[in-house]
């Protein structure tokens, strides 16, 4: 409710500024009923994760396969998508950050998928990564804030989730891994669906309080 409050008066403040580049919203409830709130903003409705693939109390695996029911049936008329979460708060207009079909991402300190110790564990996943360059490939991102074409997405999400489901099976991903194994799902995914040319901007975010202005 906090985030939908400040979606809407940040999108009505962009466009009395004039150009603004904020589209809709959709809300993704990953819990398998309606609840109150599916009233006051728009909410697609996703199942829960099937028996077959428990979270063992890690919920978070919702996500994605709540996003890859939502990319099977969504009609929207925009073609770049931002995902945020719930605590992400808009202060003031987000531009559209990508360049032509370049996804836009915030870059975590925490999400470090080639360093030494992590990186048998990521090419367990994707691959030897022989190069430097290859090895750049993999950002260190989530999926929020991102920034995406509704094309990338369709690409990207059922490797999203399968990943998702790997990774948490693997033992080693989820000891050092741990609560944010999915991220780490997500940007090798990325890599996996070929999209390894990803725009890192500190912009989309502040955090404090280590981030103290805007």
């Amino acid at each position: 409710r906090v985030h939908y409050y400040w979606y809407k008066k940040i999108k009505r403040q962009c466009r009395k500024e004039g150009k603004c580049d904020m589209g809709g919203f959709t809300r993704i409830l990953h819990t398998g009923k309606a609840d109150e709130l599916v009233e006051e903003m728009p909410t697609f409705v996703a199942n829960e994760l099937p028996a077959e693939h428990p979270h063992h109390g890690y919920i978070v695996l919702n996500r994605p396969y709540a996003f890859l029911q939502w990319i099977k049936t969504v009609k929207i008329p925009e073609k770049y998508v931002l995902m945020c979460e719930p605590d992400h708060i808009l202060l003031k207009p987000m531009p559209n950050l990508m360049k032509g079909k370049k996804p836009a991402a915030f870059p975590f300190f925490y999400i470090e998928p080639t360093k030494e110790n992590f990186l048998p564990i990521t090419e367990r996943f994707v691959g030897k990564l022989e190069t430097v360059e290859e090895k750049s490939q993999i950002a260190p991102i989530g999926s929020s804030p991102t920034m995406m074409t509704l094309d990338d997405m369709k690409k990207v999400f059922p490797l999203w989730f399968n990943l998702s489901i790997a990774v948490h099976n693997d033992q080693e991903a989820v000891k050092e891994w741990g609560g944010v194994q999915e991220m780490y799902a997500f940007t090798l995914s990325m890599n996996k669906a070929g999209i390894r040319d990803i725009g890192l901007h500190l912009v989309m975010m502040g955090q404090p309080p280590w981030d103290s202005q805007l």
